[in-house]
């Protein structure tokens, strides 16, 4: 299957989202809603993220002292991801893993782009030993903390009268 992350361009736009102000409220946001989902685990948990694009997420939670590889399929995405991460080519639907290779895994924002995301499931599930989290179910609260969040900074805008800051 195709995908458009597959091309280069898109690839570098997608990376150079995060370094914009809302790219980075919206990261702060996505490995908030992660912590919680993986903050249970010890510190030290070897950890897959599945469809890790441009290794943003993985990154922060290696920070954070997770073990943490990604996987994905797109060239273009791994080319940055593994700048930050170790991260194999692979298909989701297809993981290069053995079985229970990992403490746990993860998915964010991939389920939309697999042709079989019940199979994406299925092999999160072979790879992992204690538990699959699916970011993808986060995203409600991601858009309802992103809301609050912009909210907040409008109260702000509007109650400065010099107007917002460049």
């Amino acid at each position: 299957m195709t995908s458009p992350f597959d091309r280069p361009a898109v690839a570098d736009t997608y990376d150079a989202w995060f370094w914009t102000p809302y790219g980075r409220l919206a990261a702060e946001i996505q490995i908030e809603l992660l912590m919680e989902m993986l903050g249970s685990l010890p510190a030290n948990a070897s950890i897959l993220e599945i469809g890790c694009g441009t290794g943003w997420f993985a990154a922060e939670l290696s920070r954070r002292g997770y073990r943490v590889v990604g996987v994905d399929r797109s060239f273009a995405m791994l080319a940055h991801a593994r700048t930050r991460i170790t991260v194999p080519q692979g298909d989701a639907e297809r993981l290069p893993f053995t079985d229970r290779s990992f403490d746990a895994a993860y998915v964010t924002a991939v389920l939309d782009f697999v042709s079989e995301p019940a199979q994406v499931l299925r092999e999160a599930r072979r790879i992992a030993r204690e538990r699959v989290e699916l970011s993808d179910r986060a995203q409600a609260a991601f858009v309802i903390r992103l809301l609050e969040v912009l909210d907040d900074l409008d109260r702000v805008v509007e109650m400065d009268p010099a107007g917002p800051v460049d």
